[in-house]
């Protein structure tokens, strides 16, 4: 790969600035385990993708910000194999989020998405939020978020047919 720009962020320096009590309560893992939180462990990756969503999309306003335009914007994980060509002919001009119409678990599917660039700071900087919706939600879960951001924002959602897969080693 040749980027145009990329960053590289010590991911320790990250993990060492969290408070995990803002978004991992203990003692409501003592009396629930995994129905009243998520696996701590699972909670500190979330937000290290959310931080690493954030600082691309930064990296993109940056952009924007010398004149550069954009129409979209994608979020995908970068452990995700598309078997098919993205169905871009399925972004339209209406719909401000697109996610794929498949593994939404307890909300959304968070493993890709495309948002009209107006809207992609809703998502791509939703790490700003989840301390709050840690307090006001529950246990975070990375689809329920996504179905909190999405439903609190009003964004107009399609779900689009995209044949992907998680690799994982």
């Amino acid at each position: 790969m040749k980027p145009d720009f990329y960053t590289r962020d010590n991911q320790d320096d990250f993990i060492a600035g969290i408070n995990m009590d803002n978004y991992f309560y203990q003692d409501v893992w003592d009396q629930q385990g995994d129905h009243g939180e998520w696996l701590p462990k699972l909670v500190l990756n979330h937000l290290c993708a959310l931080k690493s969503q954030k600082c691309g999309l930064e990296m993109v306003e940056n952009f924007v910000a010398e004149g550069n335009k954009f129409k979209h914007v994608i979020f995908v994980r970068p452990d995700v194999l598309f078997y098919d060509p993205l169905p871009i002919q399925e972004v339209d001009a209406v719909n401000d989020i697109f996610v794929p119409d498949q593994d939404h678990e307890e909300g959304l599917n968070d493993r890709f998405a495309i948002l009209k660039y107006d809207k992609a700071h809703i998502y791509g900087k939703r790490i700003d939020e989840i301390a709050e919706f840690r307090k006001t939600q529950g246990r975070i879960v990375s689809e329920k978020y996504v179905k909190f951001i999405v439903n609190k924002y009003q964004l107009n959602l399609k779900e689009i047919k995209v044949n992907f897969l998680i690799t994982r080693p």
